[in-house]
């Protein structure tokens, strides 16, 4: 099964793009394929071992059919696909999250999420559970229930929960159970969308969002940042 992450990111300081390249590869399961969709600057198409980075300065109208566009580009770069994962840019995947995604994602039609993922504010790590409905970077799904079930062209800031809503209600729902995604309340201050909306009909907030960087990219490496070190080291000391 041919998995295909995506990452659409808006201005991201680099070492936030080097340390979502660093989980992608730290991954147990590798028939996967990374694709960053980045519409900060005009830029070259950046492409490494199973990822690619595409840089333009024409904006999308939104971020939410931007994720669509992000498939679109994945498979024009890496050929067709079986699934595709959420992978947010600035949050943190441990190494099984897509051997529990491919596992769950082998029928038809399938919606996949975890009901229990961490979540981390500064250096504390904590447990969220029954997370029905949110954390949009935990999902995953079949490319044939994608297919009749995009992102919506909208601006309102609730449009992660509304593809949440519209996957679930439309598939064979999987819940993953075991938490392999790390969502990081504070890891770019007022560039995380939370920071800059009044609330989930908001559609202001996109225009809102600044940019950490001032040029386009020219390459990334793979580098944990200091807070994944420390969380992965955390948990590996919670291990049997």
């Amino acid at each position: 099964m041919r998995l295909l992450c995506i990452t659409p990111t808006y201005g991201r300081p680099v070492e936030l793009l080097q340390n979502s390249l660093a989980c992608f590869y730290s991954q147990t399961y590798t028939n996967a394929y990374q694709i960053f969709l980045d519409d900060t600057f005009e830029g070259p198409i950046i492409t490494g071992d199973r990822y690619a980075i595409i840089q333009t300065g024409n904006r999308y109208s939104n971020l939410s059919i931007k994720h669509n566009y992000a498939v679109e580009m994945g498979i024009n770069m890496f050929g067709q696909i079986d699934g595709i994962v959420v992978w947010d840019d600035d949050d943190i995947y441990l190494p099984n999250h897509l051997d529990n995604i491919y596992k769950s994602l082998q029928n038809e039609r399938v919606f996949s999420f975890s009901s229990k993922i961490y979540s981390c504010l500064d250096d504390t790590l904590k447990v969220e559970e029954n997370t029905v409905g949110r954390f949009h970077g935990n999902i995953a799904f079949t490319y044939d229930l994608f297919k009749d079930n995009m992102w919506d062209d909208t601006l309102r800031m609730d449009f992660d929960s509304r593809m949440i809503d519209k996957l679930s209600s439309n598939s064979n729902v999987v819940d993953r159970v075991d938490p392999t995604y790390v969502y990081r309340w504070s890891s770019s201050g007022e560039h995380h969308c939370s920071g800059v909306s009044t609330g989930p009909e908001d559609e202001s907030w996109y225009l809102k969002t600044p940019s950490k960087r001032d040029s386009a990219l020219v390459d990334i490496n793979p580098w944990y940042d200091k807070n994944t070190l420390y969380i992965k080291d955390y948990l590996k000391q919670l291990q049997p």
